[in-house]
């Protein structure tokens, strides 16, 4: 066989097995901000509750290539400061500063700051929760919503009026200070609407 036959030869196979990749890879590409490990891959086909997607991830050597969809599996703190104020470091956050820039929805899994939620001061924790709602109206968007809500009272006296207002809101549970002190009204109408008072913050 001479070496035309053979480079043709070749050529075809070659062709032949790119189009059976391209017509047999209908799945979803999804670029994920951060490092591969097991685990994370794991964590994501959970949350998005399919495993029909191909998952490319920032250190990949094809992390530049276009994706429909695209995760963040854990905003840190400083991240998410700077996002929200339309600055960011490094290079990977920049691409989602620059995906926000051309309209594209980023979903993140899970927030850093929410950690702190029971050492952090009721000023900073509730900082770091208006950076979440100026970012989701940048674009940045929860991938998968709390199941069973939960909202934050940070005064010292927590009132029927409270518990009433959470149940409106969909709480299922109300997150209040260690300190505080709950009406007996209180406790009963969160009995009434099926809701957990934790003293938490």
């Amino acid at each position: 066989m001479d070496s035309d036959t053979l480079i043709q030869t070749i050529v075809e196979r070659v062709l032949t097995q790119l189009q059976e990749e391209c017509s047999g890879n209908n799945k979803t590409k999804v670029m994920v901000f951060g490092t591969y490990s097991q685990q994370v891959e794991q964590h994501i086909l959970k949350c998005i509750c399919t495993t029909d997607v191909e998952l490319c991830f920032w250190d990949d050597e094809r992390q530049h290539t276009e994706a429909e969809r695209y995760i963040i599996p854990l905003l840190s703190c400083g991240d998410m400061a700077d996002l929200a104020l339309g600055k960011a470091k490094g290079p990977m956050i920049e691409a989602v500063l620059q995906l926000l820039l051309a309209g594209k929805a980023v979903e993140v899994i899970d927030y850093e700051y929410k950690v702190y939620e029971k050492t952090a001061s009721p000023a900073l924790y509730k900082l770091y929760l208006q950076h979440e709602n100026t970012l989701h109206s940048f674009g940045l968007t929860l991938l998968k919503p709390d199941p069973e809500p939960v909202l934050r009272f940070w005064q010292k006296l927590i009132t029927e009026k409270d518990v009433e207002q959470a149940a409106q809101n969909g709480a299922k549970e109300i997150h209040v200070p260690i300190d505080s002190v709950i009406t007996p009204l209180a406790v009963d109408q969160a009995k009434l609407n099926h809701i957990d008072i934790n003293k938490k913050l």
